[in-house]
């Protein structure tokens, strides 16, 4: 008892939690062993774990739990949350989440510095993406004690530009967009001693709208003087596109709780742009004082889809500045594109490659059910271009004494960051 009421007051409840265990194993009729034991699991964030241990414990430790008197060891916690088992009011709607951000990159002033210049390219053209807003809405709550649910739903808007350059003139922009939506569906199932299993799905439906240009020069030489003659004017086609589509990811985890180390295994397999890709990986989190006001978390998963796979490390870790402001850092390596977070949902169903992630978020408790965050996320991408450059002299056969010029596509990257700013607003009701 003395150990685990000394863990209480640093505020380490995981250990706390165990040290009462012990004391209960040697006195199981200890109603105080069992009254620390039960606020020390709600207190460390392991509500589950202390249902069930309810319902084990004799009458005598029960009532002595009802009774809620003053909470030991300063907790001041809310009493209407710590009720026990059978007093509890399990609410189908149990908090809400809302999320909204913004992007930028500022790489049209890259691309175009990018674009050769020399008079062999035919032309040049690239796609860059400008902004994007994100809109996102999830709500969490109970079926019972031991199964809760997520809902969710996203919306991306990304703007972006056609970056077009002819040869011998000034690049020109068109307009290109990007609209998604995301519903997002997960279960979980505790089984009330640190265990639980995850399991959700998710839909994604699209709408890219952009311009396709392209020409039908052709430019013929005379060989005796190898002047270039232009038989037809340079002619630029545009079209527009809109291209729809629909994609789902199915997920599973599993979870455990155990002392000062939380660890899942999980994995999915998705259907995006006619890819089906498939990851697994695991997650540790240490937790040295016994709850998420320190924790340091490491994360490695394997990615592979019909074309190409790859390993992503991220590294987390965060800690409460404050009684109510905390920190949170993560640092992700390796390409991100068409791979999805674990147990979020958030799938980056992008058009370019990543090379790192970078994200900081503050959190501030405003009230016991209120807390904003404000999160600064930065990208590496990288982005390309295509231009048509001279090949060679082919003979004509429409014109016998003429060769033609054959110009072949070219496809060069660039390196761009992506800088997102994003608001949230958590409630507890």
């Amino acid at each position: 008892m003395r150990m685990g009421l000394a863990y209480d007051y640093k505020g380490n409840f995981r250990l706390a939690e165990k040290q009462y265990a012990k004391a209960l194993e040697f006195i199981p009729s200890d109603v105080n062993a069992a009254y620390y034991q039960y606020f020390a699991a709600i207190n460390g964030g392991r509500k589950r774990v202390a249902y069930k241990a309810y319902e084990n414990y004799t009458t005598a430790q029960m009532a002595n739990i009802k009774k809620l008197e003053e909470l030991p060891l300063d907790y001041k916690l809310d009493k209407k949350k710590a009720k026990p088992l059978n007093e509890l009011d399990h609410k189908t709607i149990e908090e809400v989440y809302f999320e909204y951000g913004h992007s930028f990159t500022g790489n049209e002033n890259i691309l175009s510095d990018l674009f050769p210049k020399h008079t062999s390219i035919l032309y040049s053209e690239g796609l860059v993406r400008n902004t994007q807003d994100y809109i996102h809405l999830s709500l969490n709550g109970n079926l019972s004690p031991f199964i809760n649910w997520t809902a969710a739903f996203s919306n991306n808007t990304i703007h972006g530009v056609n970056l077009i350059q002819p040869r011998n003139s000034d690049y020109y922009t068109t307009a290109s967009q990007v609209k998604q939506m995301e519903f997002y569906g997960k279960l979980g199932f505790y089984s009330g001693d640190g265990w639980n299993i995850q399991i959700s799905g998710q839909f994604l439906g699209y709408n890219n709208y952009y311009t396709d240009v392209w020409t039908d020069s052709i430019s013929y030489t005379v060989p005796e003087t190898e002047d270039s003659i232009l038989l037809e004017t340079p002619h630029y086609k545009e079209e527009n596109m809109d291209i729809k589509g629909e994609d789902a990811v199915f997920s599973i985890s599993l979870n455990k709780k155990v002392g000062l180390i939380d660890f899942s295994l999980f994995g999915s397999y998705a259907s995006i742009n006619n890819r089906n890709p498939f990851q697994i990986g695991g997650e540790l989190s240490l937790l040295p004082g016994g709850n998420y006001g320190l924790y340091l978390t490491n994360r490695v998963f394997y990615y592979q889809d019909d074309f190409t796979d790859r390993i992503i490390y991220k590294v987390m870790a965060g800690s409460k500045i404050t009684k109510k402001l905390s920190f949170e850092g993560s640092a992700t390596f390796g390409d991100l594109k068409f791979t999805n977070e674990f147990n979020s949902p958030i799938v980056y169903n992008w058009s370019e490659k990543t090379s790192f992630k970078g994200d900081i978020v503050f959190s501030y408790q405003i009230t016991s059910a209120v807390r904003l965050s404000l999160r600064y996320q930065i990208t590496q991408k990288l982005g390309s271009y295509k231009y048509y450059a001279y090949d060679k002299m082919i003979p004509s056969t429409q014109y016998p004494s003429y060769y033609y010029a054959s110009y072949k596509k070219e496809i060069d990257q660039f390196k761009f960051n992506q800088h997102f700013l994003i608001l949230g607003l958590y409630w507890v009701l």
